[in-house]
């Protein structure tokens, strides 16, 4: 049986809202598409009589459904998808049977004004009678109607399409929007830490022919961010959310008071931070290279509290994006670069000149100017416990003693990847510092050895620690003498910082030794963490494998230089350990095995051999 719209949305805003893992989501999946439900009335009773689901994730999906008499006529309201400052959006059924996304505002946000529809459809705020001194209309309510007719005019492939206007039983207005199956690029990234280098390119591509489309209507959209750029499963991108957009013309009308910052913080040019009034196109240049950056590298190119980001766009130094990515053509890091230039008149002047250089990158690549990338997979279910496959009975000699202890190695066997070495650990703490002893498990260095000799006796015995909990990790300095960084930001001595699941962080030892580290998080708990190196010996990683983990190419929890960028079978490899042995599989679909010396494991295209290792070996 085909899955009814009403199950479609309620697995979209799962999905959205991570009120499930994506082992219970495929579940779920699965069982709705048995049943013939039609009604939010269907979804509730569906879960708390027949879903087979946990309370918790039950009581999560139930407050996902509309209350009763939420009424979006002649669009059947069936889960709410998100709530935002100015209201909330929900998923909806059209009269063709197509899911729509239905953006309102809360309660009480309508202000006096009076909402006037004209012939054509459009809806129209009229001041009222008092005068707009003595009772502004909402702030909100304006920029909800700003958003219907900037969205209804900018008909356009790479724009989310507005679809419809109208007005509650109550008055309230809401806008239609269409619906993009695939989520946002924040979803994305939040998936899968960073992207392929073509991916990005792709995407900025159409980004920019969105914002050319705006540009030649005087239109600034200042907000341009991953979570306002949607995605299809074939690697169409549109451009949304034309609330905070203003005219550039001399005759504007601004909602934005004098001296006040409008947009994202992370993504927010210079001129923003500062409310310069003179803004132009190349603000949202500044943005799209934010978003680009944060792509390519996993991490926005600042980091901090608001107010230490807002002021690092204005006067820290355009961050350096080869040194986070290494193996990106120089035709991409100087694209973003100079899209990050703090002055206004050191970026492209306009998206044209952008797509030009897109375009030249592209090129650089092998590909066509209008190449289009599908988007990786959504990150495969976890397995928390895995369960291990019969071995078969040999016919001749017995296999190979599987591999045990808190060690192994994956190494490479060939000429493209000679140098790839993983040093996979089952333990939960890694102390990293200048020579191996008993307290120290990975002695850091640069390599070749004696060409950095002495620099790298800047870094302590015991300089620094990884701990992963069931709930968190964190990095520690451990009283070094030259320190420790955190994304920028010296660490206090013995003062644990937590890290932010799915972020690459970069990690300065001792201004010496430069690394990356990510957490990686499954059903609400840490999976593991993954170490690499930047620059120097980049084909080198530590793992720390408290479940299991995939290692190949972009969308894997270790990324392998040098690995292929197909989402297909083949990309990653998957490695856990139970009751003290290292499990292996091909793929999410495919039996745990267990690991032996000598199997060869196909990660991103690479292969990569499996041994024994030992402490002693770092």
């Amino acid at each position: 049986m085909t899955i009814t719209i009403a199950s479609q949305a309620l697995l979209a805003a799962a999905r959205v809202q991570r009120v499930v893992d994506p082992e219970t989501l495929h579940l779920m999946r699965e069982r709705l598409a048995a049943q013939p439900l039609r009604t939010p009335t269907d979804l509730r009773t569906w879960l708390t009589t027949n879903s087979q689901l946990a309370a918790e994730q039950i009581s999560g999906l139930v407050g996902l459904l509309p209350p009763q008499g939420r009424d979006f006529t002649p669009y059947r309201t069936l889960v709410r998808l998100a709530t935002g400052g100015m209201g909330a959006i929900w998923l909806a059924a059209a009269p063709n049977e197509q899911l729509v996304v239905v953006k309102t505002l809360i309660d009480g946000q309508t202000g006096d004004g009076v909402v006037a529809t004209d012939p054509d459809g459009d809806l129209w705020i009229i001041e009222n009678s008092h005068g707009a001194a003595e009772r502004p209309i909402s702030d909100a309510l304006q920029r909800l109607e700003r958003e219907t007719r900037i969205t209804r005019s900018l008909d356009h492939p790479h724009v989310v399409r507005c679809l419809d206007q109208g007005l509650t039983s109550d008055g309230q207005m809401f806008l239609v929007l269409e619906h993009m199956a695939s989520g946002d690029l924040a979803e994305l990234l939040t998936d899968h830490g960073h992207l392929s280098e073509a991916l990005t390119l792709s995407l900025a591509r159409q980004i920019c022919a969105a914002l050319a489309i705006a540009h030649g209507n005087k239109l600034l959209h200042r907000d341009v961010k991953p979570g306002n750029i949607f995605l299809a499963a074939d690697g169409h991108a549109k451009l949304a959310d034309f609330g905070f957009a203003r005219s550039n013309q001399l005759n504007r009308t601004q909602l934005t008071l004098a001296g006040s910052v409008l947009g994202s913080p992370l993504y927010m040019a210079p001129e923003q931070v500062t409310a310069d009034t003179a803004l132009d196109i190349r603000c949202d240049l500044y943005g799209l290279g934010c978003v680009l950056f944060h792509c390519l590298s996993g991490t926005p190119p600042y980091a901090g509290s608001m107010h230490a980001v807002l002021r690092a766009h204005c006067t820290a130094p355009v961050p350096e994006l080869v040194a986070l990515r290494a193996g990106l053509h120089p035709l991409t890091s100087a694209l973003v670069t100079r899209l990050l230039q703090k002055k206004p008149g050191d970026r492209h002047p306009d998206p044209n000149a952008v797509a030009g250089e897109i375009a030249a990158a592209l090129h650089g690549l092998g590909l066509q100017s209008d190449h289009l990338e599908p988007l990786p997979q959504h990150a495969s279910a976890p397995v928390l416990t895995p369960v291990l496959a019969p071995e078969k009975t040999p016919e001749k000699a017995p296999p190979a003693e599987p591999l045990i202890g808190d060690c192994v190695v994956l190494a490479g066997d060939g000429v493209a990847d000679e140098c790839v070495q993983v040093y996979c650990l089952a333990r939960a703490r890694l102390s990293l510092g200048k020579l191996r002893g008993p307290s120290v498990d990975v002695c850091l260095r640069n390599y070749p050895e004696e060409a950095h000799r002495t620099e790298c006796i800047a870094i302590s015995r015991m300089h620094l620690a990884v701990t992963a909990t069931a709930a968190q990790v964190t990095v520690e300095d451990l009283g070094s003498a030259n320190g420790t960084t955190l994304d920028g930001t010296a660490l206090a001595a013995r003062t644990p910082q937590t890290l932010t699941s799915g972020q690459n962080h970069r990690l300065e030892v001792a201004r010496t030794v430069q690394l990356v580290v990510r957490a990686v998080t499954q059903v609400n708990a840490v999976a593991g963490v993954v170490i690499q190196r930047l620059g120097n010996r980049p084909q080198l990683a530590y793992a720390l494998v408290i479940q299991a983990l995939s290692i190949g190419g972009p969308g894997a929890d270790v990324v392998l230089p040098g690995a292929a960028a197909n989402s297909g079978p083949g990309n990653a490899h998957l490695l856990g350990q139970v009751a003290g042995r290292w499990v292996h599989r091909a793929h999410a679909a495919a039996p745990w095995q267990a690991l032996h010396a000598g199997d060869l494991l196909v990660c991103g295209g690479l292969r990569l051999t499996a041994r024994n290792g030992s402490c002693d070996d770092l």
